[in-house]
């Protein structure tokens, strides 16, 4: 059964690739790589395909949400290195087919479920072409002999707990008639995520000390103004009364009158 996996071949290794053999590939086993490369994944396709200066290659590049085909099946291609595994040494690129899975942090590497989804597709779909056995899928540490750690263990954790549970799921499922109901949990459980609880508003705490501050202030004003009102009008009608008496209040210089003369006559009050 073939998976119709998309492809790219618009960047393919060039025949002047450093460290480039001329046999052609045994393809018994797979090994699968990461990058840990700050690099985007187009550039790193770049750098396995067209680099001279490096030996570094592999013949399918696994980015974030696209694929790299960089070579045949049939060619060798330079990914695994010096190592020791099932009785090879030092000679596994001519016989294992390299799948890089890009991953931008040397430390910390993270894959996204669209890798390890058409990742394994594509490990189950060239078992089947190969007839390669799931214990002959292995990592690049499996088998490196300076230091290798890739693939690391966050490609194929959580939905499986060691490399050898997903050698095992790879082996039912290219032969033994197994789907990709655990592969597919992944994507299925990351949908489910629930939303993030909202956020009950908290009452906004205003200080109104200011105000306060101001309303007392305008109160006094309007008190004293309401005083000083009410005291005038008590002056007024204490006036009013007085003048109303039949007997003038003494005052306390004298008064000027006009004389029928024209005369200034002065009168005591």
């Amino acid at each position: 059964m073939m998976f119709n996996i998309p492809y790219d071949r618009s960047i393919r290794i060039t025949s002047a690739k450093k460290h480039r053999p001329g046999a052609k590939n045994k393809k018994r086993y797979f090994i699968v790589h990461d990058t840990a490369s700050s690099a985007s994944t187009i550039n790193n396709a770049k750098f396995l395909a067209y680099n001279q200066s490096s030996w570094a290659s592999a013949h399918i590049l696994v980015g974030p949400d696209h694929i790299w085909e960089l070579a045949s099946d049939d060619t060798v291609t330079h990914h695994a290195g010096k190592g020791y595994f099932d009785g090879r040494r030092d000679d596994m690129n001519r016989f294992a087919i390299g799948m890089e899975v890009h991953s931008n942090d040397a430390n910390k590497p993270w894959f996204t479920y669209y890798q390890l989804e058409r990742g394994t597709k594509i490990i189950v779909e060239k078992m089947r072409l190969y007839e390669i056995p799931g214990n002959q899928v292995i990592r690049h540490s499996d088998y490196s002999s300076t230091g290798k750690t890739d693939i690391r263990d966050s490609y194929f954790k959580p939905q499986f707990k060691s490399w050898k549970e997903y050698q095992d799921y790879l082996q039912r499922v290219a032969h033994g008639g197994g789907n990709f109901d655990k592969v597919e949990a992944r994507r299925k459980k990351e949908e489910k995520k629930p939303d993030p609880k909202p956020v009950k508003p908290q009452p906004q705490k205003i200080d109104h000390t200011a105000e306060t501050v101001l309303i007392e202030k305008y109160k006094k004003q309007v008190t004293d103004i309401t005083k000083d009102r009410d005291h005038r009008k008590a002056e007024a009608e204490k006036w009013k009364k007085k003048a109303e008496t039949k007997t003038p209040e003494k005052l306390p210089y004298p008064v000027v009158e006009l004389g029928k003369t024209g005369g200034v006559v002065l009168k005591s009050s």
